[in-house]
């Protein structure tokens, strides 16, 4: 009998299958880490600058929030499933596709709509 795959086991295995990918094209494991802290930090860090007084409390809050790295892998991971299934990513531009993530409308529109309104809805 077959079986169900429920959301949860499809995301797991896309993440795998993502991570394989990246070790193919010689990116380690720790290095593919890094640059989903990093971009993320550069992606709250454009929306929030910790350099104003009156967005350091906001970046604080989302740099160090659980709720907010789960949405950001989560966004990351279908944002590379999606460049690796169209091919675009080559070892020479991993980079600089993945950087484009945060610019993409649909990750603002994610972020306001389903992150900030799921996580913060009452302190807004």
């Amino acid at each position: 009998m077959k079986t169900k795959t429920t959301h949860i086991q499809r995301v797991r295995t896309d993440f795998a299958s993502n991570l394989q990918f990246i070790r193919s094209i010689g990116i380690t494991e720790q290095e593919y880490y890094n640059m989903i802290l990093e971009i993320g930090c550069k992606f709250l860090e454009e929306r929030y600058p910790y350099n104003k007084a009156e967005y350091y409390k906001w970046y604080q809050e989302f740099a160090f929030s659980k709720s907010f790295w789960q949405w950001w892998k989560l966004e990351w991971n279908n944002w590379m499933l999606r460049m690796r299934d169209s091919k675009k990513i080559q070892p020479s531009n991993v980079w600089g596709i993945m950087e484009l993530l945060p610019h993409r409308l649909s990750t603002q529109k994610s972020f306001e709509e389903q992150f900030l309104k799921l996580n913060y809805t009452t302190q807004w």
